[in-house]
């Protein structure tokens, strides 16, 4: 069981008794040991749903594959994110880079 499925069912559990989730209240009902930060995204998580879907319990996370390449080999694929990482940190050093002082132009009035 993930901790995302803990805290989501220990939620259950809490508003089935008539109480509110809070973190505390997840840590201290939990069958299994969570840690504060699992605490708080399970029920930040937890609370963003619609009142209907939080019985459901969480939605398992889909695989991000690329649509256009989606038989990529593992060091295919870190060879693409590796491209992608050299092509944001050289726009972002460009973005970075102060453009030349502009001269003012504009003329006085006389």
């Amino acid at each position: 069981m993930t901790t995302f499925s803990t805290v989501f069912e220990c939620c259950q559990r809490l508003t089935q008794q008539g109480k509110t989730p809070s973190v505390a209240l997840v840590r201290a009902h939990a069958h299994q040991p969570i840690s504060l930060q699992e605490a708080i995204a399970g029920l930040k998580q937890w609370r963003s749903l619609p009142p209907g879907e939080r019985q459901k319990g969480p939605s398992e996370p889909q695989p991000t594959a690329s649509s256009d390449q989606p038989d990529l080999t593992l060091e295919q694929r870190v060879e693409q994110l590796e491209a992608q990482v050299l092509a944001l940190q050289s726009e972002l050093a460009r973005i970075k880079t102060p453009a030349p002082a502009a001269t003012d132009t504009k003329t006085q009035p006389d």
